[in-house]
């Protein structure tokens, strides 16, 4: 409406607006497709998601892979986290 109500530079303005508006929520649309495929494959289990800590850890540390966390209790020297059926589970 206040496009089509404007005249001169303001119009030009803000059909500019208008179509930069239009391009941002193109793109966002297509980021949220692109993030709902990326979750779906993860939730999809038929990826291997792994987390490998080679020289320790230390207590406090939080592992997170996907949904899931772990909070590390203790020290521990070379550890692998995985997800196993949804659980994250340690090696």
């Amino acid at each position: 409406q206040r496009l089509s109500a404007s005249t001169g530079p303001q119009k030009k303005v803000l059909a500019r607006a208008a179509r930069q508006l239009g391009e941002i929520v193109q793109l966002h649309q297509g980021l949220l497709k692109e993030r709902q495929s990326v979750e779906d494959g993860a939730a999809g289990g038929s990826h291997t998601a792994f987390v490998e800590a080679e020289k320790g850890l230390f207590p406090g540390v939080v592992v997170r892979i996907g949904g899931s966390t772990r909070e590390v209790k203790s020290p521990m020297k070379t550890s692998r986290f995985h997800l196993q059926g949804g659980v994250m589970a340690i090696r």
